[in-house]
């Protein structure tokens, strides 16, 4: 990687959840909400790899699913940005569950979504946490996917 495009990623994904023989996808959403497929592959010894280009910074979903039951599957959400991301399994210890990190905007997704953890049971509480990340984000792919996500149920 470090003789590659400054806009290459690679994504490595590893956790006893992904289950071999799982199909995972690399996607996005347009602009009218489809599902555009970048890559996909399948998991082996536990694990998964994509490597490409990043040709704009955006938000994009990794999902992992058994190909018995494909209704049951696990979905992360990351930014797509140059460089190593690297999605782990569920830490039992703060119910974080599979998130990117590695490069500088999933590790603020990241951050966010482990400093929210105490303020879900707390609307008053939570609601202003998660505004203060879309004005601190605004102006990068985060803010306008936590807005995106989280817009619905915040009061106005």
């Amino acid at each position: 990687m470090s003789c590659a495009n400054k806009t290459s990623y690679l994504i490595k994904g590893r956790s006893s959840d992904f289950a071999d023989g799982n199909k995972v996808y690399l996607l996005y959403l347009d602009a009218n909400e489809e599902p555009v497929f970048i890559d996909s592959t399948v998991c082996k010894k536990n694990s998964f790899v994509f490597r490409g280009v990043a040709d704009t910074i955006r938000v994009a979903t990794v999902a992992v699913l058994d190909t018995l039951n494909c209704e049951d599957g696990i979905s992360i959400d990351l930014i797509l940005e140059p460089g190593k991301i690297s999605i782990e399994g569920f830490d039992p210890e703060t119910n974080h569950l599979h998130v990117a990190t590695g490069t500088s905007l999933n590790n603020v997704l990241d951050r966010f979504s482990r400093e929210m953890m105490p303020h879900v049971n707390n609307p008053d509480s939570l609601f202003p946490f998660i505004a203060s990340y879309i004005r601190e984000n605004i102006d990068n792919p985060v803010g306008g996917f936590l807005f995106d996500r989280y817009h619905f149920s915040m009061p106005w």
